[in-house]
């Protein structure tokens, strides 16, 4: 049985924006942006260190800062080479997925892609939006409308698209803004099933959530039905894997972190040019290992939808300190669940 590895890719450390929740480090915003020829290299060899080391790649996206900095024949390419890889490995139906800021992704751009592209399912293009505008513009340099155009002209072309919102503080003053405009994507989704995934998280370091806001917030989701948007309680994502997530970031220079949210210099752990991939995976299982739970988690029934949640977010101090950040909400949420009747474990598994 092949052994999978989950990965983000990320061909460029530079960025077309300058949101205020940016965690890419400032040094590496000046490295210059490397040629397609580069990336495409870098991304072959890479493939290859993976196959030589009896792994295939699962899931696939090309994140890091703004991966829609290349151009669209480029990203075709790219997506062509991964189809490589999983025909050799004897796998079907998978495709890689794009994480980008959205400005980009102008009718221009998205008709090129769509020209060359031999199916438009093969490559999934995921929308930063964090609504209402006046967030939205506040956190990401204005780009709401510019945004949002491109996003509702992906839909109109065909592509498959999903949005990710991140939720700040600053939602709280605008709930019906956010509501409306997620509601609006909702009914997408159901008459049309696109955008085919719409996920909203809770904002990391340096403008992580507070915690005094999360029963508020919590209720408004619960009131307003929209719960099941929530990352945290939404089978297969990395935070509820705790200390054994298993993701990996690769930046075109060889560096490896944990994952986007850790993606700066002080977190490289290995490198994948010199390094096999079999030792790379050997030292990111001990990453977390031996990070802080709190010692009342043991005991939540809920710990296995969980796992304390991601360790890079967990609350850092206090008598809560090694709990989830989002424990309350992950709480609240399921106990209301049951009070409805609907066993956690069934809310969890049909929240796709």
């Amino acid at each position: 049985m092949k052994k999978i590895i989950n990965m983000y890719f990320a061909p460029f450390k530079s960025c077309n924006l300058n949101c205020r929740y940016c965690y890419v480090p400032k040094i590496y915003k000046n490295v210059a942006k490397p040629d397609s020829i580069t990336i495409l290299k870098r991304l072959e060899l890479l493939i290859s260190k993976i196959e030589a080391d009896g792994f295939q790649i699962g899931a696939f996206c090309l994140h890091g800062s703004e991966p829609a900095l290349m151009t669209p024949d480029t990203l075709v390419k790219i997506s062509a080479c991964l189809k490589s890889h999983w025909s050799r490995q004897q796998c079907s139906n998978r495709s890689i997925a794009i994480q980008s800021n959205g400005t980009r992704f102008t009718e221009k751009y998205l008709a090129e892609l769509k020209n060359q592209l031999s199916r438009l399912s093969d490559l999934k293009l995921g929308f930063s939006i964090d609504p209402p505008k006046v967030i939205h513009d506040q956190f990401r340099d204005n780009s709401f409308d510019l945004v949002e155009q491109n996003y509702l002209q992906a839909l109109d072309m065909g592509f498959p698209v999903s949005v990710l919102s991140v939720v700040t503080d600053t939602v709280i003053d605008h709930l019906e803004g956010f509501k409306r405009w997620m509601k609006e994507q909702l009914l997408k989704k159901t008459q049309t099933g696109n955008p085919y995934k719409i996920k909203i998280k809770l904002a990391s370091a340096p403008k992580m959530f507070s915690l005094e806001y999360i029963p508020a917030f919590t209720d408004f989701l619960i009131e307003n039905d929209l719960q099941s948007l929530l990352q945290i309680l939404t089978p297969g994502y990395c935070l509820q894997a705790g200390n054994e997530c298993e993701w990996y970031e690769f930046d075109i220079d060889g560096n490896c972190y944990s994952c986007n949210k850790n993606f700066n210099q002080e977190s490289v752990f290995a490198n994948w040019m010199q390094e096999t991939i079999t030792e790379i995976v050997a030292k990111r299982k001990q990453l977390f290992v031996n990070d802080l739970i709190h010692a009342e988690c043991c005991l939540c029934e809920y710990e296995m939808i969980c796992n304390s949640g991601c360790p890079t977010d967990r609350i850092r101090s206090g008598d809560f300190s090694g709990k989830a950040h989002e424990c309350e909400m992950i709480k609240k949420i399921l106990n209301e669940k049951e009070k409805q009747g609907i066993h956690f474990i069934d809310f969890y598994n049909q929240n796709n």
